[in-house]
């Protein structure tokens, strides 16, 4: 008797090609009869060299791929199978077969398998229909156990080869794609299409929808194993092996494909997240600082944000950053500013608890000065308003040390309480070294003067000492009156010292220079803050700085220079006109800025230039005349009463002098102390005669005696617009290195060894020139091109 045992005949491959060639030329009757051959296999090499054979024999190749042209993930059914086969009429070599019937549900399979092994056709009694059955074994003995006409049907070969296992991972959608180093069949034709060239595979990753759909169908199976897989991060870490320091959620899932896309291309022994997210921002290492450089930087998407979130939060350099941390975790990716105000805010106005944790306010700070000017601009006022307001409660509580810590020298309004505290402190609990380091620009404003005064006239460095402190309080101390009274409580006291001061022009007609900038406006009281705005670079040094005198009246009509307009600046003069009045610290603190900036808008313009520039003023400003009762003698004075033109015989008096100017050959009647000629002025002033207004700096800049020869290269004259890294090679290591790109300066980052980098601000596709400036160094120039091919477009990021 005949049993689904007996029925299948096993072979090795060479004793199969001897049974199929005898089978060929078998005059028996059943041979003729029933004309289908199944053949068991356990691997498809196996099966390309019976496709091989046979088609040396002369069979036909009858391919179903080839029926799916009109829809690539269709399917074919049992009935139109049956339809083709019926139709053939020669030996034949059927495939794919398995890849398609292994996936009919059970009854449909074995009816199938029943019809196909009774097929006849007597009119061809030569036709062999060769069917190979590659890794069903199990669902064809299924079969043959209930194949009621077992013994009349052609008997089955099973060719026992070494059996072949292969994953198949089923998903809706991969972001790998067909030239990934695991295979991916998106369809239904692609899926029959693999398996007669190019497998075997240990893993594939299938997409065809019907597949999926029809799966559960084909087990148990010999050879395939089909695995659902649910999200992106099973196939990252379950399939591909990757491994990731965090979980993949409902939040964050949407990622997953950009990821995913991304580092597919880099073989998995390779992989690790962090050296994964050095290289795609193109950083060898990337710490707190750096992190929030790149998160603010032009171009950055919601997935870059999030790709650098995920490195924060998981990677061993960054496991002590706990403020930024916390700071992430809350912030949105969407935006670029959630973090920053997350950085400004969360200790002032979210945690504020007692005591404050002394490493968290550190951290903070370092966090906000890395970003400082994009902090000042993305905190909106009314947040700044409740951070100032949350600081002054701290501070009102008691607990100044902590008030002190979150003042970053980043808002204005921490000068504004720098300046209070200051003031009001200084003698107590706000000492110099923190007025330094919360507000350094009031700490230079009174630094060291370093300027070079005629003998006998050295009470003048006392006075400004002393204007200076008087100007933070907004007072009129008796120091100022005394000295004012001793020095110019007449006319004659007046000029012994006014005469012996050098005239400011005069200076400027004796000095060889290469340019002149004139700041309207600049009294002798900033002669520290220009000496500490130069110190704080290596460039240029103060080769000299010399007080000097403006022509009385001190305006700008009897000082003027004959300059062109880029070399002449005017807003220090004009702030101090405004018509809101002198402001206790606001002013103060509005002029340090407007100061700050000309100072290193001149210096910018010169780097690298081997060059002497001169600093000059035509007045300076005082704020005292505020404080002074006016004489209220001259209804017609100009400046506020300062000045005005006087056809008067000239007389002497302990409030004026009259002044004859050898510039316009006229005479003027001059306020000779604080008090006006006229209404008392309701801001600072200029025309008179007191120190503040007559004497001001002449200040020439050479460059720095400590200029380096440094080797600067380029790594890459191309950069990708996506993300616009400029990497300099610097050697030796100077202390800082800034990028100039047209007016925009841009401070280089020191990643290691002799490289320093930069994002190139508001890149664009093109061509473009770049100065690069080490500190106290020569500018080099490098011609750059920007190109649009991005990351995302790089099949091997890494070059492996």
């Amino acid at each position: 008797m005949i049993d689904y045992q007996t029925k299948i005949v096993d072979f090795s491959f060479d004793e199969l090609k001897t049974e199929i060639l005898q089978d060929a030329s078998s005059k028996e009757m059943l041979a003729r009869r029933y004309p289908a051959r199944f053949i068991m296999l356990d691997n498809f090499e196996t099966f390309r060299e019976l496709r091989s054979f046979l088609h040396n024999l002369g069979a036909k190749l009858l391919q179903f791929d080839s029926l799916l042209d009109d829809d690539v993930d269709g399917w074919l059914t049992s009935d139109q199978l049956i339809e083709i086969i019926k139709n053939t009429t020669e030996p034949t070599l059927i495939t794919p077969f398995s890849e398609l019937v292994r996936f009919y549900e059970e009854n449909k399979f074995c009816g199938f398998m029943h019809d196909i092994s009774l097929l006849e056709d007597l009119a061809h009694p030569d036709k062999r229909l060769y069917i190979p059955l590659i890794g069903l074994e199990n669902r064809v003995e299924g079969f043959l156990k209930g194949f009621t006409r077992i013994a009349e049907s052609a008997p089955i070969w099973r060719c026992r080869t070494e059996k072949q296992a292969t994953r198949v991972y089923l998903m809706s959608e991969t972001p790998l794609q067909q030239n990934s180093h695991i295979t991916v069949l998106k369809n239904a034709q692609e899926w029959l299409q693999f398996w007669k060239t190019q497998a075997p595979q240990d893993v594939v990753i299938c997409t065809s929808r019907p597949i999926r759909a029809f799966h559960n169908y084909s087990q148990p199976d010999n050879i395939f194993s089909f695995l659902p897989i649910n999200d992106i991060h099973q196939l990252l870490t379950d399939v591909m092996g990757y491994s990731f320091p965090f979980a993949c959620d409902e939040q964050n899932r949407k990622f997953w494909d950009a990821l995913a896309s991304e580092v597919v291309n880099i073989p998995q022994k390779d992989f690790s997240f962090g050296s994964y997210v050095c290289h795609r921002f193109g950083r060898y290492n990337i710490d707190a600082e750096i992190l929030l450089q790149l998160w603010i930087s032009t171009g950055m998407t919601e997935f870059d944000r999030w790709v650098l979130r995920q490195y924060a939060l998981n990677d061993s350099r960054l496991t002590q950053n706990s403020y930024l941390h916390q700071c992430l975790e809350v912030s949105s990716l969407d935006n670029a500013d959630s973090l920053i105000i997350n950085i400004a805010t969360q200790i002032p106005l979210h945690l504020h608890s007692k005591p404050f944790d002394a490493n968290l306010l550190d951290e903070r700070t370092r966090l906000m000065n890395a970003v400082r000017e994009y902090v000042r601009n993305a905190v909106p006022p009314k947040i700044q308003q409740e951070l100032r307001q949350a600081i002054v409660e701290i501070f009102q509580s008691g607990d100044f040390a902590s008030a002190k810590a979150l003042c970053t020298h980043t808002f204005d309004f921490e000068h504004w309480l720098a300046a209070g505290w200051y003031d009001l402190h200084e003698n107590d609990s706000f000492s110099r070294r923190d007025l330094q380091s919360i507000y350094p620009d009031l700490y230079g404003y009174y630094g060291e003067v370093n300027a070079v005064l005629p003998e006998g006239c050295e009470w003048i460095e006392s006075y400004f000492q002393s204007y200076r402190r008087a100007k933070l309080s907004d007072s009129y101390p008796d120091t100022i009156k005394n000295i004012v009274s001793r020095y110019s409580g007449t006319a004659e006291s007046f000029y012994s010292w006014y005469h012996i001061i050098p005239r400011a022009h005069d200076m400027l007609a004796q000095t060889k220079v290469d340019y002149v900038y004139w700041i309207d406006g600049l009294g002798a009281e900033y002669i520290p803050f220009i000496n500490h705005i130069v110190s704080g670079q290596k460039v240029f040094v103060t080769e000299k700085c010399v007080y000097s005198r403006a022509d009385i009246p001190s305006s700008t009509t009897h000082n003027r220079y004959d300059l062109p307009p880029e070399q002449i600046f005017r807003a220090l003069d004009e702030n101090a006109h405004d018509s809101h009045g002198y402001r206790k610290y606001d002013t103060l603190i509005e002029e340090l800025a407007i100061m700050r900036d000309a100072v290193e808008k001149i210096m910018q313009n010169h780097i690298g230039e081997n060059c002497r520039i001169a600093i000059v003023s035509d007045h300076g400003l005082s704020f005292l005349s505020r404080k002074a009762d006016s004489l209220k003698t001259e209804k017609t004075a100009e400046h506020e009463g300062r000045y005005l033109l006087s056809d008067n015989t000239p007389h002497h008096d302990t409030d004026f002098v009259y002044h004859f100017n050898e510039s316009d050959g006229r005479q003027y009647k001059i306020a000779l102390r604080h008090s006006s000629l006229g209404n008392k002025p309701t801001h600072e002033v200029h025309g008179g005669c007191t120190p503040e207004e007559v004497l001001v700096p002449f200040i020439v800049l050479a460059p720095s005696t400590e200029m380096h020869n440094y080797t600067i290269g380029i790594k890459k004259n191309k950069i990708p617009l996506s993300n616009p890294l400029v990497e300099i090679f610097v050697s030796p290591k100077p202390t800082e290195v800034k990028m100039k790109i047209g007016n925009v300066y841009v401070d280089m980052t020191h990643e290691t060894g002799d490289m320093w980098v930069a994002s190139l601000p508001d890149a664009k596709e093109g061509n473009t020139r770049i100065a690069i400036q080490p500190s106290g160094g020569v500018v080099q120039s490098f011609d750059i091109e920007v190109f649009g091919i991005g990351f995302g477009n790089s099949s091997n990021m890494f070059g492996f």
